[in-house]
């Protein structure tokens, strides 16, 4: 079916990082904590307990807020202007999945996820392939780091 398959054609890893997602309105200024959970050089997705910042939904199609991602990465910490691009509601874990695109980032953040994607590159090629996740297996506990996932060509 269309909606399983992989449309993505950029290499993804799963990562375990914390961070936090500023988020700015006009009237106030905020920060709540998450978790991101797979990188890109494109975007992220994160982990977060609320879609809710002081009562406003964070996707809101009248004052959509700034949102700034810090990711506290092996590398350093990584920090890009962000969008959300879809969320949902995982019920079985009691969280939203959110999906971020990267705006606007700037020469050296774009040097600093060439460089995370080196070392999660690298760090791919160390874990036995027993180890690695395959795209049709259902998530679950997984080594750190993990193999990317590559739609088919």
């Amino acid at each position: 079916m269309f909606f399983q398959k992989n449309r993505r054609l950029i290499d993804r890893y799963t990562v375990l990082w914390d961070a936090v997602l500023e988020v700015r309105y006009p009237d106030c200024e905020t920060r709540m904590g998450i978790t991101v959970t797979n990188f890109s050089g494109k975007g992220a997705l994160v982990y977060a307990d609320r879609m809710f910042v002081n009562d406003r939904l964070l996707i809101s199609a009248h004052h959509r807020p700034r949102l700034t991602l810090k990711a506290f990465s092996p590398k350093g910490l990584f920090h890009a202007g962000v969008k959300i691009c879809w969320y949902r509601w995982d019920v079985e874990e009691n969280r939203f999945e959110i999906g971020l695109e990267y705006i606007e980032p700037s020469p050296e953040n774009q040097l600093l996820a060439s460089q995370i994607l080196s070392f999660l590159h690298e760090e791919h090629r160390r874990v036995p392939a027993f180890h690695r996740r395959k795209e049709t297996e259902t998530p679950g506990p997984i080594p750190f780091p993990t193999a990317p996932n590559r739609s088919p060509a």
